[in-house]
């Protein structure tokens, strides 16, 4: 079963040189082991590409508008952010010491999946340099040319929220749910459900396995169409294991589905199921509501 849990408080994007700019990148519990910080003067490799891995606590301005297509990305233990994505003319690799920003060409950049990609340091480290502004404690500005580009936090959704909301302002939400195919077996059981039911869905914006589930439970949702079903969105801190909300819930790792009837808990799931599909295991937990009531 994979989740994040609030037993971890080290984000695997951690670097402790960001810390010279101001721009804190704060632990949170990414379900990975803290990396060892490597000091910004070590040795190029040459024609040796490294893993940068999306870090969704940090989002990307260009010209003042929001670049949902572009994301921000790091090597473990190295004091660069990659900004990268298919709305970019170039990538762009932002360095905390020398304080400088390298443009590099887009396809110098290989997409291994999601939330990782492939560039070698040597890529960049001949580049002409940019020179950066801090704009607040936690915001970069630079330019390109003409183009004013800003890196700044994306502050994590807390609290009740609606699936519109979600979608709209998560695009790797609404992208995983555009790709998500459920089980149409499932989908057949849980469009039967025939008694009310609520669903309350525990989520961090910025934990990682809920990128992954919460997509596949909204895409369950729009092909059910179930009025029985009523949903709520509650998101929380990355400490969640301290927020008074979840704690009242015994939520304890994310995401948590937990389905209750006529205020009784019919069960829960934590992370992903163990094995089967997500819609597997929901439909089995909502069976036994039919069952009860004579279907």
């Amino acid at each position: 079963m994979r989740e994040c849990g609030s037993r971890f408080r080290a984000s695997s994007f951690s670097t402790a040189a960001l810390l010279t700019l101001g721009v804190v990148l704060s632990a949170s519990p990414a379900c990975a082991q803290a990396p060892t910080n490597a000091s910004s003067d070590a040795p190029l490799q040459e024609n040796m590409p490294h893993s940068w891995f999306r870090n969704y606590d940090y989002g990307v301005q260009l010209d003042g508008k929001v670049l949902g297509e572009a994301g921000l990305y790091q090597m473990i233990g190295k004091p660069f952010m990659l900004i990268y994505g298919s709305a970019l003319d170039n990538a762009y690799v932002w360095s905390a010491d020398p304080r400088v920003v390298r443009a590099i060409r887009r396809e110098e950049v290989t997409q291994k999946g999601d939330d990782e990609v492939m560039l070698a340091e040597s890529t960049f480290a001949a580049s002409a340099p940019i020179p950066w502004m801090q704009d607040g404690p936690e915001g970069v500005v630079f330019y390109s040319g003409q183009k004013r580009f800003k890196i700044l936090r994306v502050p994590p959704i807390i609290g009740s929220t609606s699936a519109e909301e979600l979608l709209r302002q998560l695009p790797a939400y609404k992208k995983g749910m555009e790709e998500y195919h459920p089980n149409a077996d499932a989908v057949t059981a849980i469009k039967g459900v025939r008694q009310p039911v609520n669903v309350e869905v525990w989520f961090g914006s910025w934990c990682p396995h809920c990128r992954a589930v919460v997509p596949r439970f909204l895409k369950l949702l729009q092909a059910a169409a179930n009025a029985n079903l009523a949903v709520s969105f509650e998101g929380v801190p990355r400490e969640f294991g301290t927020y008074a909300p979840s704690l009242a819930r015994d939520v304890k790792g994310l995401p948590t589905f937990i389905f209750t009837k006529d205020g009784k808990e019919l069960g829960r799931i934590r992370g992903e199921p163990a094995t089967g599909t997500l819609e597997d295991e929901i439909a089995r937990i909502l069976r036994q509501v039919n069952t009860a009531s004579g279907g």
